[in-house]
């Protein structure tokens, strides 16, 4: 209680000391008509002044000026390399486009035919269908087949307009084919994506790639032979059947009248 006392009575001391000078600097400053405030506020101007100019030192030429201008091209950087990838990405999207079409030119210099561009997505149908951007107008016929860029068969025309036509999976979902795989005649079930099942007569020798064709489209190739399942002790030889080209990515086709 004695200390708590004490410190009581200190504090008191120091506000009665605040308070009488602040009664004495007002006193003063009556008695100098205001010469006090007039003071301070030069003074407080004055350190305004000169904390702005180094404030405005430090952001215009200083550290913070350096950091700011090495974040403003970081930025112009970040923004040019991604305008340069995008153009390598265009640059190589129509490179791989002109490989396309030049194996198709050669295609062209060996049978009649018309090269289309595929426009719409394989993925978005759920029939097995695709657009290509050729119609009457360019000579394509209901009927036509669709071969790839590698000569393999992927569909048939089904639907003709003026400057489209509709596309058909030669092994859509639940579709049959005729084929001979080597030398051995398979009926095949397509079952989307390029790809087909049949069965073979049991003992069959069938080797992973031998090509499989179609003898109602002369003889023409629509795909290889993936894997076999089955041996001399089973009933029949399951034949895997695939379109070796991805159906999904190919972005140009040729189209064949049949005569």
């Amino acid at each position: 209680m004695i200390y708590l006392s004490n410190d009581n009575r200190r504090q008191r001391r120091k506000l009665l000391l605040a308070t009488l000078i602040v009664i004495a600097l007002f006193g003063i400053d009556i008695l100098t008509h205001g010469f006090i405030r007039a003071q301070v506020r030069v003074v407080g101007s004055a350190v305004w002044r000169a904390a702005d100019g180094m404030v405005r030192g430090m952001t215009g030429s200083g550290i913070l000026a350096t950091r700011s201008k090495l974040a403003r091209e970081n930025e112009e950087l970040k923004h040019q390399v991604a305008q340069l990838k995008e153009r390598l990405t265009a640059v190589r999207a129509a490179e791989v486009e002109n490989q396309e079409l030049r194996t198709i030119a050669h295609m062209a210099a060996l049978q009649n035919g018309v090269a289309a561009p595929i426009i719409s997505s394989l993925k978005a149908s759920p029939y097995g269908t695709f657009l290509i951007g050729a119609g009457a107008s360019e000579g394509v016929q209901r009927g036509a087949t669709v071969l790839s860029k590698e000569g393999f068969v992927i569909g048939e025309v089904t639907e003709v307009a003026a400057h489209q036509a509709l596309v058909k999976e030669l092994f859509a979902s639940r579709s049959k084919l005729d084929t001979r795989v080597g030398t051995i005649p398979i009926t095949l079930l397509g079952s989307g994506g390029g790809n087909a099942v049949g069965e073979a007569p049991r003992g069959s020798q069938i080797a992973t790639g031998t090509p499989v064709s179609v003898p109602s489209l002369g003889g023409r190739l629509v795909g290889l032979v993936g894997k076999t399942e089955g041996n001399v002790s089973t009933p029949s030889v399951k034949v895997y059947v695939r379109t070796p080209v991805n159906i999904e990515t190919i972005r140009f086709v040729y189209v064949v009248n049949v005569r």
